[in-house]
């Protein structure tokens, strides 16, 4: 059966290279029909489908994932761009979105299973009924930027948990059923556009404070790209302290990091290498935004106690970067139009 998915879905590849020539040859990757940078055909047996980083694809086509069997679908970073009606009316209950994605067209995800999705904030563009009569999609998290959202994107959908950043500008009432709008309560920020909205047009709404989404920045240390994981809470992005002195560990501001559970106090030694205890710069797997906890630890640099707000989470501390460079003095800047936050050790921290 696998042999003649893959013959029948060979002769719609070659198809559509007779009607879009601009594809070019394509090639056979194990299960998946890759056209340039354009994945065309998945044709596994797998449910759980993870797409290779090494393809190479920065596009999802129309043909890929149409009516699949497929119960997950992770998508490299590097795509951005899913087709019109690529994963529509498939059986993909979970998937999880690059931050390099910038378009969902038309009917991407249209009358499929999923529950929840997360919008990452690269995403310019949801087009019309993209997840137009997803019946069990209950929670939408968009986690930044200001996309222009389609009046009918989530049409159908009995969306109930709804998280609009204060970045978001640009809100259709018609953006899903009115039917539903009962249904759905909007967790924004204190003094937002999604505020306004949600009391204008009658929608549930909540504002949160100490809220907490994986951050999509991207760091660089001297100029250089660092794997940085990072959760931006209120607009600020906060780092795993040890992540932060791996990173920093060679240059001018190096620091080692020491635990002491006792005292309940960070201790930092500056100008010593970092001493790995294993787990640094692990990647954050997406989640559903979520409440950060207040952590109590105290921090000591060269002895000195000293107290720098910082969030607890999943057992680690989280530091705002800015509150580090001011204490360890190093440069910290940010590009907006780039998404990027750059760490410079060889001049000091500037307001």
């Amino acid at each position: 059966m696998r042999k003649i998915n893959r013959v029948l879905a060979l002769f719609c590849a070659l198809a559509l290279l007779l009607t879009v020539p601009a594809f070019g040859a394509g090639k056979w990757d194990s299960d998946f029909y890759v056209v340039n940078d354009t994945l065309v055909n998945y044709v596994g047996s797998a449910t759980d489908v993870t797409i290779p980083a090494h393809l190479g694809i920065k596009v999802i086509s129309s043909t890929a994932f149409k009516k699949a069997r497929v119960r997950s679908v992770r998508i490299p970073e590097g795509v951005t761009k899913i087709d019109r009606g690529a994963f529509a009316q498939s059986t993909v209950s979970s998937i999880t979105l690059p931050q390099s994605l910038e378009t969902i067209e038309n009917n991407a995800f249209k009358l499929t299973q999923l529950s929840s999705v997360i919008i990452p904030a690269n995403v310019k563009e949801v087009g019309k009924q993209a997840f137009a009569g997803c019946n069990m999609l209950k929670t939408v998290v968009f986690q930044g930027g200001s996309p222009t959202i389609e009046p009918t994107a989530f049409y159908g959908c009995p969306i109930e948990y709804l998280y609009i950043p204060a970045s978001v500008t640009d809100i259709s009432p018609a953006m899903v059923s009115q039917e539903l709008k009962g249904n759905i309560t909007i967790y924004c920020e204190e003094g937002s556009y999604a505020q306004q909205f949600a009391q204008s047009y009658r929608f549930g709404c909540k504002t949160v404070k100490n809220y907490a989404v994986t951050a999509t920045c991207k760091v660089t240390v001297n100029g250089k790209e660092v794997p940085v994981a990072a959760y931006n809470i209120d607009g600020n992005n906060y780092f795993r302290l040890r992540d932060l002195a791996s990173a920093l560990s060679g240059t001018a501001k190096q620091f080692d990091v020491a635990w002491s559970g006792d005292h309940n106090v960070m201790d930092i030694t500056t100008g010593k290498a970092y001493t790995p205890v294993g787990g640094e710069n692990a990647p954050l797997e997406p989640r559903e935004p979520f409440t950060a906890s207040r952590s109590g630890a105290y921090v000591a640099i060269d002895g000195a106690v000293t107290f720098i707000a910082a969030y607890n989470i999943d057992g680690n501390n989280y530091f705002r970067l800015r509150d580090l460079g001011r204490a360890l003095n190093f440069g910290v800047t940010y590009d907006a139009a780039t998404n990027t936050v750059a760490i410079d050790t060889a001049t000091g921290y500037t307001e």
